[in-house]
């Protein structure tokens, strides 16, 4: 490996990933939270280059075995 991908990969790592935020958020929240409050508050936290952000933080809720969704755009922790 190069040495420049051998740092970007180590910096990479540090950072949490998508999943992790949104759990935390999730976790912090409450009640259930909107997919747009998940949304701005994932962009805040990493930056993604996708054109459509609001999919990719879908995409990863419904991977996720320990969410929930309560109605239309609207998710929680299970168990909350």
């Amino acid at each position: 490996m190069v040495k420049n991908e051998e740092t970007r990969i180590k910096r990479f790592r540090n950072h949490p990933t998508m999943k992790e935020i949104v759990r935390e958020f999730l976790k912090k929240k409450k009640g259930a939270v909107t997919l747009e409050e998940l949304t701005d508050h994932v962009l805040k936290n990493v930056k993604l280059v996708s054109k459509t952000p609001r999919n990719s933080v879908f995409s990863v809720l419904k991977r996720m075995d320990d969410v929930e969704r309560v109605s239309q755009a609207t998710y929680k922790i299970k168990g909350k």
